[in-house]
């Protein structure tokens, strides 16, 4: 979830040093209690500047190479916890008829301007219904660890899984454990003329929760700057435990990809991650899952 700090951290010109000049009294925003979406839709302005279009430019080639031949001619695609938009956007502009869902009001505004042909609705992952109907359905940028109870991760699979035609597949990514534990660290910090923010990264391993504090700040038209915290929190799956959701939702033949575990063609993949493909077996005709035997390096044990 991490942008690439080199290409984030700008100086604004001709702006003071510190805080100085800065008028903060006052303005320091709180949240609703009890909106699980609240932290998200304040979120989204920053997440579509920064995070967004550094994500995108990073897994495209990924979802050229992995996703795109899978899929039929005006491939009908779910994209789930869709955010602001860029992958709805990337897949209607290769022809694909998309429905995007998420459940920020926020991040889908920004969504609707920028993939005006996609569809989307206000819907959480862990509950949504859909008729079968999508012929794939994917998830990146590390959307499903927020979902931070394994069972609704179930929940939410058994959703995209009933979302899906016969013979459809769902793509999706995750950072797993053992990213968590070697390189969720490092504090950092975005400054440009008119917006700064500060992230302080944390992680528990007992918990298997890895924290994000962020303090972002906005100028205002009066030349104030408005506060706003936010606590961001995912989840450390184990590779196992994804499979194994997978599996109890119905997919079968699940390949499991990272940067040691490349099929041919797939262009090199970031470290810390893995990348899941499942399919829902054609009507009529189970899938068998591979012997131990026969199955290749990348299938979900």
């Amino acid at each position: 979830m991490k942008p690439n700090a080199r290409s984030i951290r700008h100086s604004p010109p001709a702006a003071p040093a510190g805080t100085a000049g800065i008028r903060l009294a006052g303005r320091k925003r709180a949240l609703r209690a009890d909106s699980p979406s609240a932290p998200y839709d304040e979120f989204a302005w920053l997440y579509d500047r920064h995070w967004g279009p550094h994500s995108l430019r990073k897994f495209a080639p990924i979802l050229e190479t992995a996703l795109l031949p899978r899929l039929p001619a005006q491939a009908q695609v779910l994209d789930v916890c869709c955010g602001t938009g860029q992958i709805a956007r990337w897949l209607t502009d290769r022809g694909c008829r998309v429905l995007g869902l998420d459940h920020s009001r926020a991040m889908l505004r920004h969504a609707r301007q920028r993939a005006p042909t996609a569809t989307f609705m206000l819907a959480d992952v862990r509950t949504f219904s859909l008729p079968p109907r999508q012929d794939a359905a994917v998830s990146m940028f590390d959307s499903l660890n927020h979902v931070l109870d394994p069972a609704e991760l179930a929940a939410a699979f058994q959703g995209v899984f009933a979302a899906l035609v016969p013979g459809g597949v769902f793509f999706c990514d995750f950072n797993v454990r053992r990213k968590f534990q070697d390189g969720w660290r490092g504090d950092f910090a975005i400054l440009e003329s008119d917006h700064a923010c500060i992230v302080r990264t944390g992680y528990e391993d007992a918990s298997r929760r890895a924290s994000w504090e962020i303090a972002m700040f906005r100028a205002g038209r009066n030349g104030a700057w408005t506060r706003t915290d936010l606590h961001l929190v995912q989840r450390a799956y184990e590779e196992d435990e994804v499979c194994q959701a997978l599996a109890s939702a119905g997919f079968t033949g699940v390949e499991v990809w990272d940067h040691l575990r490349t099929p041919a063609g797939i262009p090199p993949l970031p470290p810390g991650k893995c990348y899941f493909l499942a399919r829902k077996a054609p009507a009529g005709v189970p899938e068998a899952r591979p012997s131990k035997r026969n199955r290749h390096p990348g299938a979900c044990p």
